[in-house]
């Protein structure tokens, strides 16, 4: 083993890798960052079946020349390690393989066994199937009512108002319970009767004669006072009912810079715009 060189072949080493200017240095961290970017992409579309990869196998855009074959099958849905793993082992190919490094021979194997393990599945007429909420309505007014007494308009109108439950619900966002507000909120018991006693905090009352608050209304574990003014202002003077006019805060404004009044009151923006805005929308409701 040499233990000593001459001032000659140092010099001559260095002579042979000479350092990179900033210039290059940058240059080639932006271009690497684009290749992650792109590769970032290319393994979302992998996953959402925007792209194959059969066909990127095959032919390889040259960002992708350098990645692991086994990083790609990875985002392979339903695929997963332990199964990417046998495929790489069955193709003979090693973990550390880069795309670009394929053989022909390994390149055809790899996408012959692909192809037998994601092709299209069949399925068992007799296979389980997951019920849908539409299943779920089904058995329940099955279970809750006589088949004797369930007519095409009991049907109908329960419908109808499971469909407006939810879009209240969408409409509207998550609603509190008393039980939720006092475990999540900065609010005693002593407090939330208080404030539900003058009026203070968003109330709607549900179909089952339940009382739901709007989480939208709270910042930093109180209710906002311009956002439960505006609130009434819909109320009293458009002459809403109080879920219109809780949608109302959530309803994205032109008057507010496009975002919803309640969107407006969490960014601490103007009280007075905002309750001039709830005028003035609730004045054309009520003409």
């Amino acid at each position: 083993m040499r233990t000593h060189w001459t001032q000659e072949e140092d010099e001559g080493v260095a002579l042979g890798a000479p350092e990179r200017s900033l210039t290059q240095r940058m240059d080639a961290l932006a271009r690497a960052n684009q290749i992650r970017v792109k590769r970032a992409q290319l393994k979302r579309d992998l996953k959402s079946g925007r792209r194959s990869i059969h066909s990127l196998l095959l032919n390889p855009p040259a960002y992708v020349e350098t990645a692991k074959v086994h990083d790609l099958l990875l985002a392979v849905p339903h695929l997963g390690r332990a199964r990417a793993a046998k495929l790489l082992a069955r193709a003979r190919i090693a973990p550390s393989k880069t795309v670009g490094g394929l053989s022909e021979r390994q390149r055809a194997e790899i996408i012959a066994l692909l192809r037998a393990l994601t092709g299209p599945r069949r399925v068992s007429p007799t296979s389980a199937r997951k019920p849908t909420p539409y299943d779920r309505f089904k058995i329940e007014i099955q279970r809750l009512v006589p088949p004797a007494e369930l007519d095409a308009d009991a049907v109908e109108r329960g419908a109808r108002t499971a469909a407006a439950d939810a879009m209240w619900s969408a409409a509207v966002g998550h609603l509190l319970t008393r039980d939720d507000i006092l475990a999540t909120q900065d609010i005693s018991p002593e407090m939330l009767a208080d404030l539900l006693d003058s009026g203070s905090i968003i109330t709607l009352t549900a179909r089952d004669g339940s009382t739901r608050f709007p989480e939208f209304q709270f910042l930093e574990g109180l209710p906002l006072v311009s956002l439960v003014t505006a609130h009434r202002i819909m109320i009293d003077d458009g002459h809403v009912s109080p879920w219109s006019a809780a949608s109302w805060l959530m309803a994205r404004h032109p008057d507010l810079d496009g975002l919803s009044p309640a969107q407006w009151a969490n960014a601490r923006r103007s009280d007075e715009h905002l309750l001039m805005t709830a005028k003035r929308d609730a004045a054309g409701l009520a003409g």
